[in-house]
C-alpha cells in the first residue's frame, strides 16, 4: 500500500526520502542508547568507514532495484529475484 501510494515519486526520491528517515530514527536510537562515543571511535578507523560505505552503497542500490521494480509494477518479478539469491 505504501509503494501504490508513492508510486507518483521518483524511485530515487523516494530512495532519498528512506535514507534521511533512516539516518534520523538511527539519530534517536543513538540517543536513546548512548552510542555517540562508540560510533565517533568506528568513524576514526579508516578500514571500518570504507567497509561501512561499502556496505551503504550495496543497500541504497537494492533499496533502489526494488523501489524501481515497484514503480514500474514488477513486484513479482522482484519478489521472485530475491527468492531465488
Amino acid at each position: 500500500m505504501y509503494f501504490k501510494a508513492v508510486a507518483r515519486v521518483a524511485p530515487p526520491e523516494v530512495l532519498a526520502y528512506r535514507a534521511l528517515w533512516s539516518f534520523v530514527v538511527l539519530g534517536f536510537i543513538l540517543a536513546a542508547c548512548g552510542g555517540w562515543g562508540e560510533l565517533w571511535r568506528c568513524l576514526k578507523n579508516r578500514k571500518t568507514v570504507l567497509l561501512l560505505s561499502a556496505s551503504t552503497l550495496l543497500i541504497a542500490v537494492n533499496w533502489l532495484t526494488f523501489i524501481y521494480a515497484v514503480a514500474t509494477r514488477q513486484v513479482l518479478e522482484s519478489s521472485l529475484g530475491y527468492f531465488m539469491k
